[in-house]
């Protein structure tokens, strides 16, 4: 198998997809119980499967990469330096020790973003008693604090709870939303997502939620968590396929350039200087 170089820039986007043998569903799923209410299902954690990396000319074709991606699939935005690996858990690692194949885990020893094009996501949950924004409203909120996004190659697609039917039936409506954003450098995504999340605040869209223990989470309109190079996210599914369905609805922006996260244009640092005078006078 060939060993990739991660520090050679990449003309083209790069993500891992897994493939789970053990256990055989990674993403949540949906079934109707004996009362026909919908029942979630939980993902697994994946202990035995494989990983390769995959490449794409433009994120139109990350869309249809997205639409085939089964039940015991995940992507990663990060990547491993192979172009196909067995993935197992962390102590199983000596087990494969002396094989001449290579083997990874899961985290962040084995995954990093590539000195190249990648994905960077955006992903919009909806906070409690919150207004839930729709692809309209979420573009047009994130357009206004990050102008290069607009610019930048980007499809929207629903979370993985949203538009769940039974026949003509819908159990479950709009949800959350994600975003993935063509961007120039992946290796700039953790430092971009935490100076996102605090222009985030600046704007007025931070939160403090009070976790299970008590302790205060700083939340945002994202998920910060995502940029790690080691996140993946799975593809929801139905259990009973005979009755439950999901309507899958992809939302696709086409422009011209990657999403430059380094660059600030005037604009940008307008945006943000207007914001840190406004959080002053407060």
């Amino acid at each position: 198998m060939n060993a990739i170089n991660l520090a050679e820039k990449s003309t083209r986007i790069m993500l891992s997809r897994f493939t789970s043998e053990r256990p055989d569903r990674l993403s949540k799923g949906f079934r109707l119980d004996k009362n026909g209410n919908l029942e979630k299902l939980k993902g697994g954690q994946l202990s035995l499967g494989t990983v390769e990396t995959l490449s794409f000319d433009n994120i139109t074709d990350v869309g249809a990469l997205l639409q085939t991606i089964k039940p015991n699939n995940a992507l990663s935005y990060g990547v491993c330096r192979h172009d196909k690996a067995r993935v197992v858990g962390k102590k199983d690692l000596v087990r494969y020790k002396s094989d001449p194949n290579p083997t990874v885990a899961r985290g962040r020893d084995w995954f990093s973003f590539a000195s190249g094009p990648g994905l960077l996501m955006l992903d919009f949950d909806v906070a409690p008693g919150a207004h839930r924004l729709n692809e309209a409203e979420f573009r047009t909120t994130m357009y206004g604090i990050v102008p290069a996004l607009e610019h930048a190659p980007h499809l929207i697609r629903p979370s993985a709870s949203s538009h769940i039917f039974n026949g003509d039936q819908e159990l479950r409506g709009a949800g959350g939303l994600r975003l993935l954003a063509h961007v120039s450098d992946a290796s700039d995504i953790p430092r971009a997502g935490e100076a996102l999340s605090k222009i985030l605040w600046l704007f007025g869209h931070g939160r403090i939620e009070v976790g299970a223990a008590g302790q205060m989470l700083l939340r945002t309109l994202i998920d910060s968590s995502v940029f790690q190079r080691d996140v993946w996210r799975g593809r929801r599914g139905a259990s009973d396929r005979r009755r439950l369905r999901f309507q899958r609805i992809f939302l696709r922006v086409h422009c011209e350039h990657p999403w430059a996260t380094r660059q600030k244009d005037a604009r940008t640092r307008r945006v943000a200087s207007d914001a840190t005078r406004r959080l002053a006078r407060h």
